[in-house]
C-alpha cells in the first residue's frame, strides 16, 4: 500500500516528510556535527541566559497554587512519576526476567481487553521495538523484536560480541546498560490514512511509549536514560541484513537504555 502519491512531494519527488527524515538523520559522519553544535550551545551566554530566564519566569510567575498533596501520596503511580530521572551511570547487575517483562508489557503491551497501554493514530500501531540484551536473567545477548499482541519475545541475532558501531551513538549507555530498547516505525499505513501528518503523529506516539516504559521501569527499581543520538539508516540496514530484510520499510525513531 504505497502513501506516496497521497502525501505531499517535494520538486525532486520524493515525499516530503520522508526527505525531511533523511536530511535530519544521524550517522556516523555527521555525528560530531551534531555533538559540536550542541556544546557551542552550552558554550553561548545568550542561550543559556535564555534558559535560566524561562525557568526563573515560571518560578516567579503568580499564579493559583494547585493541590500538592500528591507530594505526601504513597500510591506507587505517583511515586514512579515523581521518582523519574535520567539516569547515565549503570552500575553491573543483571535485571530480573519478571521485571525486564514488567517494563515491556505494561510499557506497550495490551490488555486482556485486548487494549494497548498507549494510544496510536487510527490504530494503526506503527511502531516495534527491538530490545538488545544484555544482562537480563534467563536470556542470552542479543537482539530481540517484542511482539504486543503475545506479550513474547523473538530472537533476531544472539550473540555475545554484537558491535555497538551498528546499532547506536551512544556507546557508553550501550556497554553498561543491561538492555537497550530502539524505535523503529513502519509510516506504511499511518501515512496512508493521515497523510503527511502521520510521520507527526508516529513520532507523538514514540515519546507516549518511552514515558511508559520510563515509569513501568522506575516502578521496578530500573533506571533509564532516553537518548536522541540514535543511529538512522545504517541501523535500521544492520536489522535488515540479520532479518532478510524484514523491516525493509521501517525508520529509526528513539532508543532508551536501562539498567541498575
Amino acid at each position: 500500500m504505497s502513501y506516496s502519491e497521497r502525501c505531499i512531494n517535494a520538486e525532486d519527488g520524493q515525499v516530503i516528510f520522508e526527505k525531511f527524515h533523511n536530511m535530519t538523520s544521524l550517522d556516523r559522519a555527521n555525528y560530531h556535527i551534531f555533538e559540536e553544535n550542541i556544546a557551542n550551545a552550552f558554550d553561548n551566554k545568550a542561550f543559556m541566559d535564555n534558559i535560566y530566564s524561562n525557568s526563573s519566569f515560571s518560578k516567579s510567575s503568580i499564579g493559583i497554587t494547585l493541590n500538592n498533596e500528591i507530594k505526601e501520596d504513597t500510591d506507587t503511580f505517583y511515586t514512579a512519576l515523581l521518582n523519574r530521572r535520567s539516569c547515565r551511570e549503570f552500575t553491573c547487575g543483571t535485571i530480573s526476567f519478571k521485571d525486564f517483562s514488567n517494563v515491556l508489557f505494561y510499557g506497550y503491551g495490551l490488555s486482556i481487553c485486548g487494549v494497548y497501554t498507549v494510544p496510536s493514530a487510527g490504530g494503526t500501531y506503527p511502531i516495534s521495538l527491538i530490545i538488545v540484551v544484555n544482562d537480563v536473567e534467563s536470556l542470552e545477548k542479543g537482539i530481540y523484536e517484542y511482539l504486543p499482541m503475545n506479550n513474547t519475545l523473538i530472537p533476531i541475532l544472539l550473540s555475545d560480541h554484537l558491535d555497538p558501531g551498528l546499532i547506536t551513538l551512544n556507546e557508553h549507555f550501550f556497554n553498561s546498560c543491561a538492555f537497550s530498547i530502539h524505535f523503529i516505525g513502519n509510516p506504511s499505513l499511518i501515512c496512508y490514512k493521515y497523510q503527511d501528518r502521520g510521520y507527526r503523529f508516529m513520532n507523538l506516539e514514540a515519546g507516549h511509549i518511552a514515558q511508559n516504559l520510563t515509569l513501568v521501569a522506575i516502578r521496578n527499581s530500573i533506571n533509564s536514560v532516553c537518548s536522541g543520538g540514535f543511529l538512522d539508516g545504517e541501523f535500521v540496514h544492520f536489522l535488515n541484513d540479520i532479518s532478510n530484510s524484514h523491516f525493509a520499510h521501517f525508520v529509526s525513531l528513539y532508543e532508551i537504555f536501562f539498567g541498575l
